[in-house]
C-alpha cells in the first residue's frame, strides 16, 4: 500500500498538523495493552481524505463569501404591458 502524500503547502501542512494534535486521542500502550491510534491520526494515512481536506480548505472562502456576503438580486419583470389603442 502506498503512503499518503500531502499535496499542499508547508503552511497548510502546519495547520493540519496543529488540528490533528489538538484532536488527538491516541492511547499509549500500558499494562501489556497495545497502543491505540486515534481517528485524527488514522486519517493521515488515507490519500483520499487528505486530498478532500485540502480541496475544502482551499475552496471554503468562496462558499463563505457566497453564503454570507451575497447581494440580494431584485426580481425584474420581463413581461410587457400591452396597451389597447382605440381609434
Amino acid at each position: 500500500m502506498a503512503a499518503a502524500t500531502w499535496q499542499g503547502t508547508d503552511e497548510e501542512f502546519a495547520r493540519l498538523k496543529q488540528a490533528v494534535e489538538h484532536n488527538c486521542d491516541c492511547v499509549v500502550g500500558t499494562l501489556n495493552l497495545p497502543p491505540l491510534t486515534c481517528p485524527a491520526h488514522l486519517m493521515l494515512g488515507d490519500q483520499t481524505t487528505l486530498d478532500h481536506l485540502l480541496y475544502v480548505y482551499r475552496t471554503r472562502q468562496g462558499f463563505i463569501t457566497r453564503e454570507f456576503y451575497a447581494v440580494p438580486v431584485r426580481a425584474i419583470s420581463t413581461s410587457r404591458q400591452v396597451r389597447s389603442v382605440r381609434s
